[in-house]
């Protein structure tokens, strides 16, 4: 994996307006960029054409992110996620960036990505989860995977729970116990 060295600990901000736009051959190297690329890059246009596209690849980025994005868009299908991404001068910028495959009939011939500027919120899970990918851990931890999933199936366990809770209190411990055999089967 490439290694863009030296890099700093300062944060290139840019307009949240703007739109940073790509798009690669095949391989991943530069066909096109935009101004607001360029500008927000630090490279020049001859610089970036014709050069891979982790030529702005910051090293805290982890592998994984890559091999992920380029299983989904080499199979045809579209990409979206936050890349911590490196300017010439060694600084540092966050993109929420939209890959998507460019077709000639029905085979891939490239790619292109628009990038927007994530919020800080964002740019903190990312930072989170990227840090424990990075130390070979998994993104999540057990904790959060049990919050996140309790979270979402508590449409289905809330109320069952407060039905329960009901039957016990009309009808006692032995009906809500019937329930309870009785929904588990």
């Amino acid at each position: 994996m490439r290694n863009n060295q030296p890099v700093t600990q300062n944060e290139y901000r840019f307009p949240e307006h703007q739109r940073l736009i790509s798009s690669t051959d095949k391989r991943g190297h530069i066909q096109y960029v935009n101004e607001a690329f360029i500008e927000v890059s630090g490279f020049t246009r001859d610089e970036l054409i014709g050069q891979p596209h982790n030529i702005v690849r910051h090293p805290d980025m982890p592998p994984a992110v890559y091999q992920n994005m380029w299983q989904t868009i080499s199979k045809g299908k579209p990409w979206m996620g936050l890349v911590k991404n490196r300017r010439k001068n060694g600084d540092f910028y966050w993109v929420s960036a939209y890959v998507t495959p460019i077709f000639e009939g029905n085979a891939i011939c490239g790619y292109e990505s628009v990038r927007v500027l994530p919020t800080e919120a964002q740019k903190q899970r990312a930072d989170t989860v990227y840090k424990r990918l990075r130390n070979g851990h998994a993104p999540f931890s057990a904790l959060q995977f049990a919050q996140y999933y309790a979270k979402q199936l508590m449409p289905i366990w809330l109320p069952a729970l407060l039905g329960m809770l009901a039957v016990f209190f009309i009808a006692g411990w032995p009906a809500a116990l019937t329930l309870l055999i009785t929904a588990l089967v």
